[in-house]
């Protein structure tokens, strides 16, 4: 089966089992009634990793789980959600963004990493292989970070700066030294060479605290 082909069936498992509809879902997640709808059909071929977050918080499961991976925590009998650490960390697919600097963030699992002390507890963490040479020398190109999503960054800390294409409706993301946010803007830096980046508010759809090596040992 292909991942799309294993998300979907989950998908399906899911609100078999919550009782809840395709489109009641869809709308909590923050989308369109005819979403999950259109992705279970095929009439939708790819859904992005920020959908992927949300849909698998209302469904009361993991982003690991629905992409296939049994040991990640799914619910008990009750619909609670087991105290258990996650085994695994799903590495989603990277290539080279239409943007300078940009890598275009795909939502097939193309690896697995053990789950380090630090990420017990932490929802819907990932993984991706750097793209570009921008944060040179801090990550290299083929460097691995971890995203916490649900931890807040602070200035200084390092980020993945995703947006979604008003075009193809793709996911550009960018590994960037986050700095701050104002009313209309997220303040962001680069080292290579160095700039400072500003984004959009309106066009961000999330900002990713990538995890320090002190945090995954703690």
């Amino acid at each position: 089966m292909t991942n799309r082909e294993i998300v979907s069936a989950r998908i399906r498992q899911r609100l078999e089992e919550t009782g809840r509809s395709a489109a009641s879902v869809s709308r909590a997640a923050g989308h369109g009634v005819d979403f999950i709808r259109d992705f279970l059909t095929g009439r939708k071929k790819r859904m992005s990793a920020d959908a992927l977050v949300a849909i698998a918080r209302e469904l009361g499961v993991t982003v690991a789980w629905l992409q296939g991976n049994d040991e990640a925590v799914m619910p008990d009998g009750e619909g609670e959600e087991r105290p258990a650490r996650p085994r695994t960390v799903p590495v989603y697919g990277t290539a080279a963004g239409r943007d300078d600097g940009a890598m275009h963030l795909g939502t097939d699992v193309i690896d697995w990493l053990s789950c380090p002390p630090g990420l017990e507890g932490a929802r819907d963490a990932y993984a991706l292989y750097v793209v570009g040479e921008s944060m040179q020398p801090r990550y290299y190109p083929g460097d691995v970070v971890i995203i916490a999503p649900h931890r807040p960054p602070r200035a200084g800390d390092c980020v993945v700066i995703q947006c979604k294409s008003a075009d193809t409706g793709a996911t550009e993301a960018w590994v960037k030294e986050y700095v701050a946010t104002t009313a209309d803007e997220i303040v962001a830096r680069q080292y290579n060479p160095p700039a400072e980046m500003r984004f959009p508010r309106a066009e961000v759809s999330a900002v990713h605290r990538i995890m320090t090596l002190n945090d995954l040992l703690s």
